[in-house]
């Protein structure tokens, strides 16, 4: 709450709703720049705000860009104008500079996939954000992106399993689950695949524990690589077949 102003804002909301009409209304003429948008949005003068911010954004000195370009996003993701609101989105993204804008920002494109009906993209992005802030952020704004990605699974309703326990023989892989840590980007493959299975509930990696993206449980077969399938001469060794086990 900011004091005196009547209104509220949510850590991860760019347009609060309007709490006290009167005393928004005063607020105006002492408020900062990107204070005046929020409070413009909240007193449902959207047009209004949005003048306001292309004459904010026309002169970058005078207001803070992120915060201006994240605000008009909000704006027009209220009015459904997802297209609009993407273009704002990669624009803030380029002006995030430190970990917490990042994951604001994050959250914020979630929101609109969200809105857009793409429920695994909205949760891959929640799921980024949640990483980025784990460990650093407020706990508000961890409870915040966790309530969205629990969201975001409790209406998909689905599992994952992702078998990562290959060797990699052929690029030059030793070690069991050598195949699933081959960068890509930055990034093990492995974990490209978690985040792909963001929308998950449970994700189980099979193969060595690790550090990695969501914390997957892990497990592995009985004995460790037992499961890999050896050719020679063209057919399958039968020494190296088992039969699975049925999980229940």
């Amino acid at each position: 709450m900011h004091e005196g102003s009547g209104w509220a804002l949510d850590p991860d909301m760019m347009c609060p709703e309007e709490v006290d009409e009167e005393r928004a209304q005063a607020a105006l003429a002492t408020a900062t720049p990107e204070d005046r948008l929020l409070l413009l949005c909240a007193l449902g003068r959207i047009d209004e705000a949005l003048a306001e911010a292309e004459r904010l954004l026309a002169d970058p000195p005078a207001a803070d860009p992120w915060r201006v370009l994240l605000v008009v996003a909000e704006m027009h993701r209220r009015r459904r104008d997802l297209d609009q609101a993407e273009g704002c989105q990669e624009q803030a993204w380029r002006h995030a500079l430190t970990r917490d804008r990042q994951a604001t920002t994050l959250q914020h494109i979630g929101r609109r996939w969200y809105d857009g009906g793409d429920l695994h993209r909205a949760a891959q992005h929640f799921e980024l954000a949640l990483t980025m802030r784990r460990g650093f952020a407020d706990p508000a704004s961890v409870a915040s992106t966790e309530q969205a990605l629990a969201g975001v699974r409790s209406r998909l309703g689905l599992d994952a399993i992702v078998l990562a326990g290959g060797r990699g023989v052929r690029l030059g892989g030793q070690e069991l689950g050598a195949k699933a840590l081959i960068p890509l980007a930055g990034w093990p493959l492995a974990d490209h695949v978690l985040l792909a299975a963001s929308g998950a509930s449970n994700r189980i990696q099979v193969g060595p524990r690790r550090i990695a993206l969501g914390s997957p449980v892990f497990c592995t077969e009985r004995p460790a690589g037992g499961s890999q399938r050896r050719f020679a001469g063209g057919r399958e060794s039968a020494a190296a077949v088992r039969p699975a086990r049925r999980v229940h």
